[in-house]
């Protein structure tokens, strides 16, 4: 390669000549220089910093280093979260922040932006906010609203958690219940839910102590402290007075405690706390049978003695009730052994069932008019040994007509023209399907469920029940003559007879016998003749 230089400056006279390129033109691309070897690293120097307890020169403090973002996310995350805040601080400028907006706003901060903490203190006219993600901050002023009063702990402002861990109800409200609260609370259950917001306990501890002034936290103890319950409408309905109690208090959930005497309302924020109790206020033997008829055990055979703890009630009175339900009329209640009770059914419904029953057991052979109307019904009725005399029903169309339409819902009737019924005709004869043996009749019938087991042992118990029944009467007659009261026994006497001539005519004893006791004759007896063997 040719090429001319520029003239050197300095000494003078001397001539410009022309430079020549010398060397072979290279075939090949040249190889990478070798690389260039690298000092040694010098031995590290003494911290001038190290045991003084000031930073090193040229590092970062604990503080700092606390601040810088971990991650590039991290980073973008902490910068939108405050130039959010920044907004805020800006808006609060201009409307200044309530507690409850404080606490809204920055719980929608936090969940946006991914902030570990962001909570708010209140210091005069000013919210200092906390906030922090990898990066921390303090005191982020946001103007305050001067018109409400400053809380004095940071919990009020929804920054720190609340650890409730005791419930306490000062003053729980004493309910004496009537009418529909009477009602409801005989047939409540316990761990039943009247009441249910949805919120967490810490949800709801916040909102007890930011809507309710007379609300206390401890935080040293964990006891929340509601304010006093003024007791509701005792006339009102359960669910309406367990909202009340929970709009009173600001407890989340309002359940039902079954006691003795009526019921606790129980409040609960995780752990509970005893509201309100309410009690029936039966005064009388009549409103406790009012009562009675919500009590799902006293449909059943049930005592004295649970009806003396039912209603809180002395011996004495318990068994007045029990007596004075007997003796109305129709019967509210009724003795079906020795010791034990139960509530009739309303008297209607009952007779119906009976006139039912007489029916279809002699109706075909009492009935020989047919088609027949609702006067040979009423005949029938009037004349059934076993149906009760003289009863307005039998002579009431509409009811007559009720115990024929039941009837024809069971196929033992059927209506036809001119408001006639008559019976509905039996099968003369019965077939089995064709091919059946002696083995299919006994595989199906008998090996594979015919249920003719279960339903004589059940006719059987029902048996023994009717029959014990009676026992308790000869021995109420046996009782009252060993008292020396004979009027009373005759009475009683006479009344067992009777029921034990019903009982044999029912073939549910042996006709082989007179009434019992025989002379001389003893419960050994009695169990001999019992379909279902001995007691």
């Amino acid at each position: 390669m040719d090429d001319s230089l520029p003239a050197r400056t300095g000494q003078a006279g001397e001539q410009r000549k022309q430079g020549q390129w010398q060397g072979v033109a290279p075939t090949k691309p040249t190889a990478a220089p070798p690389p260039v070897a690298k000092k040694p690293a010098a031995a590290p120097k003494a911290d001038a910093g190290a045991g003084t307890g000031k930073p090193k020169k040229g590092k970062q403090t604990p503080e700092e280093k606390k601040n810088v973002p971990k991650s590039q996310d991290a980073a973008a995350r902490w910068n939108t979260g405050m130039e959010a805040l920044g907004e805020l601080r800006k808006r609060s400028e201009k409307d200044p922040e309530t507690q409850a907006e404080i606490q809204q706003h920055l719980a929608e901060l936090k969940a946006r932006h991914g902030f570990t903490k962001l909570s708010a203190d209140r210091s005069g006219d000013l919210w200092l906010v906390d906030a922090a993600m990898n990066p921390e901050k303090k005191d982020i002023p946001i103007k305050a609203d001067p018109k409400e009063k400053p809380g004095d702990n940071r919990d009020s402002a929804g920054g720190e958690e609340l650890q409730v861990k005791v419930l306490v109800e000062p003053a729980p409200a004493a309910i004496s219940a009537k009418g529909q609260l009477a009602t409801d609370i005989a047939k409540s259950t316990s761990g039943q839910v009247l009441f249910d917001n949805g919120a967490d306990a810490k949800s709801a501890a916040k909102a007890v102590l930011r809507d309710h002034k007379d609300a206390r936290f401890d935080k040293a103890t964990g006891t929340l402290t509601l304010p006093p319950v003024k007791p509701p409408n005792p006339s009102s309905p359960l669910l309406e007075v367990a909202k009340d109690v929970a709009r009173q208090t600001g407890v989340s959930r309002v359940t039902v405690q079954k006691t003795d005497h009526g019921v606790t309302l129980r409040g609960q924020i995780n752990p509970w706390t005893p509201l309100a109790t309410v009690q029936a206020d039966a005064g009388t033997t009549a409103e406790r049978l009012q009562l009675a008829q919500a009590v799902q055990e006293f449909h059943q055979e049930f005592t004295a003695e649970q009806w003396m703890k039912h209603f809180a009630l002395e011996k004495s009175q318990a068994y007045a009730d029990l007596s004075a339900a007997q003796a109305l009329t129709p019967p509210q209640i009724s003795k079906v052994r020795h010791g034990k009770y139960q509530l009739s059914g309303p008297a209607w419904t009952h007779l119906k069932a009976e006139i039912i029953s007489r029916f279809k057991l002699t109706a075909r052979g009492v009935i020989t008019t047919v088609p027949f109307g609702i006067s040979e019904l009423e005949h029938l009725c009037e004349h059934d040994p076993k149906l009760p005399k003289e009863c307005p029903e039998y002579k009431d169309v509409a009811k007559m007509t009720e115990v024929l339409d039941a009837l024809i819902s069971e196929r033992a009737v059927r209506k036809i023209s001119g408001g006639k019924y008559e019976f509905t005709p039996v099968p003369p004869q019965r077939f089995l399907p064709a091919g059946w043996t002696g083995e299919e009749v006994r595989r199906h019938y008998f090996e594979n469920g015919s249920g003719f087991g279960s339903l004589r042992d059940k006719m059987c118990q029902d048996v023994c029940h009717e029959v014990v029944a009676v026992i308790a009467v000869y021995e109420e007659a046996e009782s009252a003559l060993a008292k020396g009261d004979s009027a009373e026994q005759q009475k009683l006497r006479r009344k067992a007879d009777a029921l034990w001539a019903d009982l044999r005519n029912d073939e549910k004893v042996s006709k082989d016998h007179p009434t019992y006791p025989e002379p001389n004759g003893s419960p050994l007896l009695l169990q001999r003749q019992l379909p279902c063997g001995p007691l």
